[in-house]
């Protein structure tokens, strides 16, 4: 990849913690769902699915992954969290990792075998910050300090990395460095780059096609052609961005998706199904099959019902979270992630299905279900304050981790396809938000 830098890392001690990877603990068998006896790990709500929707129930996972931070955003004391959950210990939180510092957990990624998980951290050496974590070691390791490396590695300082994703060889990074950037000097930019599974990191951010003071919240990897979908923007722009990174190369494709929706504003999350991609965002859903995009927001906002859920880019009611159950989707919104500004939403979920045979982009054959009142625990949905979902992650043989934020305190939910378990008693005594879940897919 010429012109790209590059740079592997080497392990020090004592960096805040923030992009670690970590060895999945895989179990010889799904455990079946129970109640536990002590409702201080877990209570347990279960609401029916409506009959219309066609929902296989699913066994509990071997442990959910859950990462986000304690205090507030744009605040003095945010923390980093990080837990892991296990249905043989009766779902109680265990920490995964020590952590100290100011910082969060943006996001993660898995490769079949072990989890990179993202964020930012305050700290002596350069962010982002690596650990390898193997059940009950930790090793750290970091980009290099300021006078070891090259101005193109620095432009992520005092950044934050808000995706990962995995193409079976390599890891992308995309998010947002303050760094130097040639071109920009010291600012505000969208970053990407890819870390090789032997620790070789290459800086794509110089590369990006008009570059500018936004943030890269989303990708996903189309395996059939062979490249990265990359989004994001900023809701206080307001506006979007959409590139397609295939090989070295970055397309901008932002004209195309905004022309073809009409409320596009920043994109939240990206995720491929095998067949085409699912964006959302801040007002708007759309699908992607690689040449056309559908806009999909009109029927989202029928589904919803409420007119004070329905998609806004004005008050900024957005889709934060989308997964593939690997036959239908979850969606779930609200305020997006970061907002700095008045909530005036409530925490919602819906899933999206298409019949059986027909093709991407035919909206006459999509049927969304709003499984709010379902998935989400009442005593969320009536205490009347601010809630909303951030992160979905779904296991086709293990159901749905949720996570999001209720007036302060963390939402942690599974999902099974047919009931809810409340994990959020868990981890809302220390996190504030609970910004990203992860499972693995057994």
């Amino acid at each position: 990849m010429r012109g790209l830098a590059r740079i592997s890392f080497t392990l020090v001690a004592g960096s805040v913690v923030v992009l670690l990877v970590v060895t999945a603990f895989i179990a010889s068998s799904a455990v079946p769902f129970s109640t536990p006896a002590s409702t201080q790990s877990v209570s347990s709500i279960s609401t029916e699915v409506p009959s219309t929707r066609i929902l296989t129930t699913a066994p509990a996972p071997s442990y959910i992954i859950a990462g986000g931070q304690e205090g507030s955003w744009f605040s003095s004391d945010q923390h980093p969290e990080l837990y892991k959950l296990s249905p043989d210990t009766d779902f109680s939180a265990a920490s995964l990792v020590p952590v100290s510092g100011k910082g969060t957990v943006w996001s993660g990624g898995y490769n079949g075998s072990n989890w990179l998980i993202t964020g930012w951290g305050s700290g002596k050496y350069l962010n982002p910050y690596i650990s390898l974590y193997n059940k009950t070691t930790t090793s750290k390791t970091r980009l290099g300090n300021y006078s070891e490396i090259g101005s193109e590695e620095q432009e992520w300082a005092g950044g934050d990395v808000f995706a990962v994703g995995w193409n079976g060889t390599d890891w992308l990074l995309t998010g947002m460095g303050s760094g130097y950037l040639p071109g920009l000097g010291l600012s505000n930019h969208m970053s990407m780059a890819v870390l090789s599974a032997n620790g070789t990191f290459t800086d794509l951010s110089a590369q990006i096609p008009e570059q500018q003071d936004l943030i890269l919240y989303a990708n996903a990897w189309n395996e059939n052609s062979s490249y990265w979908l990359v989004g994001g923007g900023w809701f206080g722009a307001p506006k979007g961005a959409l590139f397609v990174l295939s090989g070295d190369t970055i397309t901008n494709i932002t004209s195309e998706i905004a022309s073809a929706v009409p409320s596009f504003n920043s994109i939240q999350s990206i995720v491929w199904n095998g067949r085409y991609f699912l964006i959302g965002g801040v007002g708007f859903l759309a699908e992607y099959d690689g040449s056309t995009f559908t806009d999909l927001t009109a029927q989202l906002d029928q589904a919803l019902g409420n007119p004070s859920q329905m998609l806004s880019d004005v008050t900024d009611n957005a889709v934060n979270a989308i997964a593939w159950t690997g036959t239908y989707w979850l969606i779930g919104g609200g305020t997006p992630v970061a907002y700095d500004g008045p909530w005036s939403h409530g925490a919602w979920v819906v899933s999206l299905s298409q019949r059986s045979g027909e093709a991407a982009g035919d909206t006459s054959a999509t049927i969304f279900t709003d499984l709010t009142s379902s998935v989400i625990p009442s005593s969320v949905l009536n205490d009347g304050g601010d809630s909303t979902i951030l992160t979905i992650f779904c296991s086709t043989s293990a159901g749905c981790a949720i996570g999001g934020s209720d007036s302060g305190f963390g939402i942690l939910l599974w999902y099974n396809g047919a009931r809810t378990t409340d994990l959020s008693e868990t981890v809302n005594s220390s996190m504030s938000y609970v910004q990203w879940v992860g499972m693995p897919d057994e």
